[in-house]
């Protein structure tokens, strides 16, 4: 488990989508520094590497230079999320935590990249931008089958996609599940 801390809920986290420059600057109030590289100088679109491994003594993320647009900002949200999972035992104050969030995994991924891919889905696609309930909320008036609830996740991810095309149907169907499994 971890938990987010109190400034990133006040620049609008999981309310609006957040961008680049809300990036930046939560970048700069934590002391990260960001690097871009170029396909020629790395492999990797994204890593976050920990002050204790920085050559600089800072943490560092860097991002693969030839992405942008929504992929960049997955990619930047993400590797945030992991500065947050190594600071959250002893630098914030918390307002809400991803308690739970071990027993669940998106594809074959661990926890901690689920945790990643967690706070990159609610930085960029706010609960609130979901529309109507959330699965959860519905299934207590009403229980569902697994059928019913496949149904109903095929059915929101096509109504997603048709607002927010630059998301893919995959990332969006994760979205919905950040939304059930951690009530985010």
């Amino acid at each position: 488990m971890f938990k987010i801390p109190r400034h990133f809920f006040k620049i609008g986290f999981n309310e609006r989508i957040l961008t680049a420059n809300d990036f930046h600057e939560c970048c700069k109030f934590y002391g990260i520094e960001v690097k871009l590289f170029t396909r020629s100088e790395c492999s990797f679109y994204g890593a976050f590497i920990p002050a204790t491994k920085s050559p600089t003594g800072k943490p560092i993320i860097l991002l693969g230079g030839e992405l942008n647009g929504v992929p960049l900002l997955i990619t930047a949200f993400h590797e945030l999320g992991h500065y947050f999972q190594l600071s959250s035992k002893s630098v914030f104050q918390h307002t809400h935590s991803f308690e739970g969030s071990e027993k669940y995994t998106f594809g074959n991924i661990c926890k901690k990249e689920y945790q990643a891919h967690a706070i990159a889905a609610c930085a960029l696609l706010p609960k609130s931008f979901l529309g109507s309930k959330t699965f959860r909320e519905i299934q207590k008036v009403r229980k569902f089958s697994k059928v019913e609830r496949r149904e109903w996740s095929l059915k929101k991810v096509k109504e997603l996609r048709e607002k927010y095309s630059e998301y893919t149907e995959e990332w969006l169907g994760f979205r919905l599940r950040v939304a059930t499994t951690l009530n985010m």
